[in-house]
């Protein structure tokens, strides 16, 4: 089954630049169309989407993609493509799980998931706030100094870039020596690399830098892992404790309600005829 008969059956979520007429041929239907969403269709090919702005037509069985030059957001995922079309409007781009080796110019691109392709290198991404791009064939990465999350594990890389405003960063299982300043970063895992030191982690929560050849000949360097792995560890039990006190609090409060309404030797107990016509004359 070929797009045009989805939509002209209804099977797909399409959204057009002016009201729908029946009359249309299938160029001018095509023409209108400004989003859709196909996905799950068992699609091989789609037509030219000229004027699309949010495309979603992953988990298919496509090889190629047509012009998308004023498309802003496009979800390609899981499905054969070699290639993308020009994306230079692109903000938010899923091109995951396929057999991408490179990337079109992306300079607007704020979104970027790509994990799981063949991919040797990246595009100029200065824009991109969010990158996956896990599991590839990438020796190094594009200047991302806006970049707030970035999960580049599982490739070869030797260096990172500037990465001064990420807060989460995933670069395990590569070939990296030294790490960049990560003055913001909460949540670090540089774990089955070589790095031999790590930079100032002032910020960080999670750290995770196992199977590393971390030497420490600096004794303060030394110090600031301590302290670190001990405030982590405190941290941790401060929240179990904090729950505990808070359970025991609920159940102490629970205690003393029971005590007040059931005891037979309060004023207060519920049968009490004292108390009885307290609650009945309260109001009046």
């Amino acid at each position: 089954m070929n797009l045009i008969t989805l939509i002209r059956n209804n099977d797909c979520e399409i959204k057009y630049d002016v009201e729908y007429q029946k009359e249309w041929s299938d160029d001018e239907l095509l023409s209108h169309i400004i989003f859709l969403d196909c996905h799950r269709k068992q699609l091989t090919t789609l037509p030219d989407l000229i004027n699309c702005q949010e495309l979603y037509c992953y988990d298919n069985q496509l090889t190629t993609l047509s012009d998308l030059i004023n498309c802003q957001v496009l979800y390609c995922n899981h499905n054969q493509l070699t290639t993308l079309p020009d994306l230079i409007n692109c903000q938010d781009l899923n091109c995951n799980n396929n057999q991408l080796t490179t990337l079109p110019d992306l300079i607007n691109c704020q979104i970027l998931w790509c994990f799981n392709n063949q991919l040797i290198t990246l595009p100029d991404l200065i824009n991109c706030r969010i990158l996956f791009c896990w599991n590839n064939q990438l020796t190094t990465l594009p200047d991302l100094i806006n970049c707030q999350q970035l999960l580049c594990s599982y490739n070869q890389l030797t260096t990172l870039s500037n990465l001064i405003n990420c807060w989460i960063l995933s670069c395990n299982h590569n070939q990296l020596t030294t790490l960049p300043d990560l003055i913001n970063c909460q949540r670090l895992w540089c774990n089955n690399n070589q790095l031999t030191t790590l930079p100032d982690l002032i910020n960080c929560q999670e750290l995770y830098c196992s199977n590393n050849q971390l030497i420490y000949d600096n004794i303060e360097d030394h110090k600031k892992l301590v302290k670190f792995r001990n405030f982590y560890k405190h941290l941790k039990y401060l929240k179990k404790w904090r729950l505990y006190k808070t359970k025991s609090i609920i159940n102490k409060k629970k205690d003393l309600m029971l005590e007040l309404l059931y005891n037979p030797d309060l004023p207060f107990y519920k049968l009490n005829p004292y108390y009885i016509h307290f609650i009945e004359n309260q109001n009046k």
